[in-house]
């Protein structure tokens, strides 16, 4: 029962992330935007730059996610393979 609730809080609080930003860019589009956000407001994260920099790998920006892969690599280490 917990589990549920807790659940269907973290997906509305998603819901509610993803709501602020413009539905013309399309549902894909909404991802990257908000991942962009994360990344221009938490620039140290590693997280945010290596899901960001999969975002670009999805959509065929590679040469746009090598850099916040390689940031990412900076700052989470442990995640990743090397990238040379």
């Amino acid at each position: 029962m917990k589990i549920a609730a807790c659940m269907r809080g973290r997906a509305v609080s998603r819901h509610e992330r993803l709501r602020d930003f413009p539905k013309e860019q399309g549902l894909e589009n909404r991802g990257n935007g908000f991942w962009h956000d994360v990344v221009v407001k938490s620039p140290h994260n590693g997280r945010g730059l290596m899901t960001y920099g999969i975002t670009l790998v999805n959509n065929r920006d590679f040469a746009g996610a090598l850099g916040y892969l390689r940031r990412a690599q900076e700052f989470t280490p442990p995640l990743f393979c090397s990238l040379d």
